[in-house]
């Protein structure tokens, strides 16, 4: 029996983070986005309303029309999804079920998941708190750079 070796070199959970996010200062989230689709980038909110036309879309269709794949589905097949901005949703019952289904079927699986926020894990919806909890946490600290940017706009 012969070992499998990576070629991939380990990495730290630091570094991978720092990584990540010199990807995107240089190339920005969206090539990230469409890096050999693998990953699927999202703000929470863009997501929620894919979700929506998608529904929309299944709804009206007639039988037997093709329909794309739903993100969620989308989302499940990717090897690492991004989702920005979580939080800034406003929490229909249906929002947090879509959601909550993309965490936990990723969450089962062991799938790579980034979730950006600017709340605390108490301030989440319970099921999604808690298995991204469970998960490792970078805190970003900083000033609010939407205030920043505005306030630079006004000078």
């Amino acid at each position: 029996m012969t070992k499998s070796k990576s070629l991939a070199p380990a990495v730290t959970e630091e570094q991978f983070t720092q990584q990540l996010i010199d990807l995107a200062r240089v190339f920005g989230w969206h090539w990230i986005d469409n890096a050999m689709g693998l990953v699927k980038f999202w703000y929470v909110t863009g997501f929620l309303d894919e979700m929506r036309d998608w529904y929309q879309l299944k709804q009206h269709s007639t039988p037997g029309e093709p329909i794309p794949t739903s993100p969620l589905e989308w989302a499940k097949r990717v090897d690492l999804v991004i989702l920005d901005d979580l939080g800034a949703q406003r929490d229909t019952e249906w929002a947090v079920e879509r959601l909550d289904d993309l965490v936990e079927y990723r969450y089962v699986r062991a799938k790579c998941t980034v979730i950006t926020t600017n709340l605390n894990l108490e301030q989440l919806p319970p099921r999604i708190s808690s298995r991204i909890s469970g998960g490792v946490k970078v805190l970003l600290e900083g000033p609010d750079m939407r205030a920043f940017l505005a306030k630079q706009r006004k000078v």
